[in-house]
């Protein structure tokens, strides 16, 4: 029962699958989409109107992406990956409009990554400023592992200092 439901959306969705258990790239999109995209961007509703379930979101994305690469990636480009994109770059080449969705979302994926190393950039930037990284702060964290990594390599004296310096500062 469910193998002839999944051929029946496949052939509405227009796409042939030759092996039950592997989706193509049509499908993944969707997929993708149906689980991403806001009810909103599916299609305008009415105040009261209730939520399109995933098969209603399935059949409308579908129906979209069948009818119009180029609208697919208006409506919903922001919600794709970049493995995504290559599924478009390969199916049109020659179309200025698709050209142009890709490229816009290509930066848009890229400058999201680059703000999240941005993020992290200026949170290690934090931790430099304060004694996060000090050689008695990582001892207060961790003794053990400090005596691994950096006490074994210290000769008596360095560690009679060390120790007096440990000492000194848990008082």
């Amino acid at each position: 029962m469910d193998t002839v439901m999944i051929e029946k959306e496949d052939l509405q969705l227009g796409v042939q699958t030759n092996d039950k258990n592997s989706k193509t790239s049509q499908e993944q999109i969707i997929d993708h989409i149906i689980m991403k995209a806001l009810n909103s961007d599916f299609i305008s509703q009415q105040k009261d109107q209730s939520e399109f379930s995933l098969e209603e979101r399935r059949k409308i994305a579908g129906d979209i992406l069948k009818d119009s690469h180029s609208k697919f990636l208006y409506i919903f480009g922001d919600y794709l990956i970049e493995d995504h994109l290559e599924y478009f770059k390969s199916k049109n080449n020659d179309n200025y409009e698709i050209h142009f969705h890709l490229h816009r979302l290509s930066r848009l994926i890229n400058s999201k990554k680059v703000i999240c190393k941005n993020r992290r950039y200026q949170a290690m930037l934090e931790l430099l400023k304060g004694d996060y990284f000090s050689d008695n702060e990582m001892r207060n964290r961790e003794p053990l592992l400090w005596e691994q990594l950096v006490g074994q390599y210290l000769s008596e004296e360095e560690k009679f200092n060390y120790d007096n310096q440990y000492l000194a500062q848990n008082s």
